[in-house]
C-alpha cells in the first residue's frame, strides 16, 4: 500500500483511491487504537458539503463500531467544529471528512486525538502501518459500538464563535457592509448564524451546496468571484472561507487580497497591545512572505518559522510556549481559543483588530511591502526522487546563491496531489520568473510524466 498520509491527513479521489474500503479500515485503525489506550470510548465524525462525504461518513463510522468504539455523527460542520467537540467533552478522538480547498471529486480523512488537536506524523505513521497490517482488534457482538446524531455540538461550536461578534462596530455612525463566502461548503451550516450577531450588514455568499459545488469557483482559493462582488457593490470588506472553514482570507473594499500574513499581523498587533500574546512571538511557515517577516520583526515581534502545515505550527507553538501562528493561506491557529486552524475564528479576530485598533476600511492593505513570488507546479511520477535528486538539488542551489539574503527559494511535494510545488521569491521579478522556469523545466524533462 502506497503511503497514505500527505500534508493534512489522507486525501485522493472518492470512490477510487479513497474507496469506502479504505474508509472502513481507517475506522477500524482509529477504533482499534482508542479502544487500547481507553476502553469503551466516543468519537465525534463531521463532514464537509461533497457528494461523497457522507458514503465516507457511513464507512467510518462502521469501522469504529467495529472495533467497540461508539460514534456521535456532527453532521456537516467545520473541521475546527470537530477539534471543539472533542476538546469541549468526553470524547477521545474526532474524524473530519473533508478535501479542504480541494474541488467535489476529492476527499478526505482528517484525525483529532484527545485534547483536540491533530495526530503527528509519528501517530500517523502507527495509524498507517495499522491499516496495512490489518491487525485490527473486533468487538465481540455484545461490545460493538452504538452511533448516535450529536444535535448540540454545532449549536455549541456557533455559540462559541459568534461571543466575539457581540460589541464589534457599535460605536460607528454608519454600519459596515460585509460580504462572506462560504466556497459552498462547511461554513454554509454555521457563518449565517455566526455572523447574524455582527453590528453590520452581512450578505452570505455561496451556501447552497449540492455535493458538486464546493469550492467551484468560489472561496478562498477562487477568490476572484469575491472581489468583484465587494469592489462592484461597494462592500467594506469580504471574507472568503475554503471547502472545510478552516482558512479564512478577506478582501478589502479596494478588492486587495489580505493574505494570512496580513490578518495574522493585524491580529497580533492587537493581542500584544492588550498584553495577550505570550512571548511576543509568532510561528509561521516558509511559505511567509519575506516581506511581512521583515515588518513583524521591525514591530518587536519574534518570528519562528516551521514547515508547511497547520499542525506543525501547532507543534511549535506549543513546544516554545506560543499562542498565535499562521499559514500564508489562511491557516491560523489561536491558542488562547483553539486547537486548530479556525477560519470563521480567524475571521472574527481580524474583524476583532480591525476594531480595537481602530483601523478604517479604507486603508486595510497594505501592512507591509510584499516581496513579489512566483509560482509553478509540476506533474511527476515519483515526488520524493525528485526531493533526492543531486542534479535537481544543486540547480537549486545555484539559484539559491544568485538569489542571496534578498530572497528564497522553496521545492516541496504537493501533500495530496502528484505535484512538485516550486516557490521563488526576491525583489526581482525577471530573475524570480526565470529562475522558477529553470528549476520546472529541469524537474519536467527528468521526472515530468508524459
Amino acid at each position: 500500500m502506497a503511503k497514505l498520509f500527505g500534508t493534512d491527513g489522507i486525501r485522493g479521489i472518492a470512490g477510487e483511491w479513497l474507496s469506502s474500503q479504505m474508509a472502513l479500515d481507517f475506522g477500524l485503525a482509529v477504533g482499534t487504537q482508542i479502544k487500547k489506550k481507553w476502553g469503551r470510548a466516543t468519537v465525534a465524525i463531521g463532514r464537509d458539503t461533497r457528494v461523497s462525504s457522507s458514503m465516507l461518513e457511513a464507512a467510518v463510522a462502521a469501522g469504529l463500531c467495529n472495533a467497540g468504539v461508539d460514534v456521535n455523527l456532527l453532521g456537516v460542520v467545520p473541521t475546527p467544529a470537530v477539534s471543539f467537540a472533542v476538546l469541549k467533552g468526553k470524547l477521545k478522538g474526532g474524524v473530519m471528512i473533508s478535501a479542504s480547498h480541494n474541488s467535489f471529486e476529492y476527499n478526505g480523512l482528517k484525525v483529532f486525538k484527545f485534547g483536540g488537536e491533530k495526530y503527528d506524523d509519528d501517530e500517523e505513521l502507527e495509524l498507517e502501518a495499522l491499516m496495512q497490517s490489518k491487525q485490527y482488534e473486533y468487538a465481540g457482538s455484545k461490545d460493538i459500538g452504538c452511533i448516535y446524531d450529536d444535535h448540540t455540538t454545532r449549536v455549541e461550536y456557533i455559540d462559541f464563535i459568534k461571543k466575539r461578534l457581540g460589541n464589534l462596530f457599535k460605536t460607528l455612525s454608519k454600519k459596515p457592509k460585509i460580504a462572506i463566502d462560504c466556497a459552498n461548503g462547511s461554513a454554509s451550516a454555521t457563518a449565517r448564524f455566526i455572523f447574524c450577531a455582527l453590528n453590520a450588514e452581512v450578505n452570505i455568499l455561496n451556501q447552497a451546496p449540492d455535493g458538486f459545488n464546493i469550492n467551484a469557483g468560489c472561496g478562498s482559493t477562487k477568490i476572484e468571484a469575491l472581489k468583484h462582488f465587494v469592489v462592484d457593490n461597494s462592500y467594506d470588506l469580504g471574507l472568503a472561507f475554503d471547502g472545510d472553514a478552516d482558512r479564512c482570507l478577506v478582501v478589502d473594499k479596494k478588492g486587495c487580497v489580505l493574505s494570512g500574513d496580513h490578518i495574522l499581523l493585524a491580529i497580533a498587533k492587537m493581542l500584544k497591545k492588550e498584553q495577550k500574546l505570550k512571548s511576543n512571538t509568532l510561528v509561521v511557515t516558509s511559505m511567509s512572505n519575506l516581506g511581512f517577516i521583515e515588518e513583524a520583526t521591525k514591530l518587536g515581534f519574534n518570528v519562528v518559522t516551521t514547515d508547511v502545515g497547520d499542525r506543525y505550527i501547532f507543534k511549535k507553538m506549543v513546544e516554545i510556549g506560543a499562542c498565535l501562528g499562521g499559514e500564508d493561506s489562511g491557516h491560523l491557529i489561536s491558542l488562547n481559543d483553539a486547537r486548530t486552524g479556525d477560519g470563521q475564528l480567524t475571521a472574527c479576530l481580524f474583524l476583532e483588530a480591525i476594531d480595537k485598533l481602530g483601523l478604517s476600511f479604507d486603508d486595510l492593505y497594505p501592512q507591509f511591502e510584499e516581496y513579489p513570488q512566483v509560482f509553478k507546479s509540476v506533474c511527476v511520477k515519483d515526488k520524493q526522487a525528485v526531493l533526492q535528486d543531486a542534479i535537481v538539488q544543486e540547480c537549486i542551489f545555484k539559484i539559491k546563491e544568485t538569489l542571496g539574503d534578498a530572497g528564497r527559494v522553496l521545492v516541496r511535494a504537493s501533500g495530496t496531489e502528484p505535484l512538485i510545488r516550486i516557490l521563488v521569491e526576491g525583489k526581482d521579478e525577471k530573475l524570480l520568473n526565470e529562475s522558477s522556469n529553470c528549476i520546472a523545466e529541469l524537474i519536467e524533462e527528468r521526472f515530468g510524466i508524459n
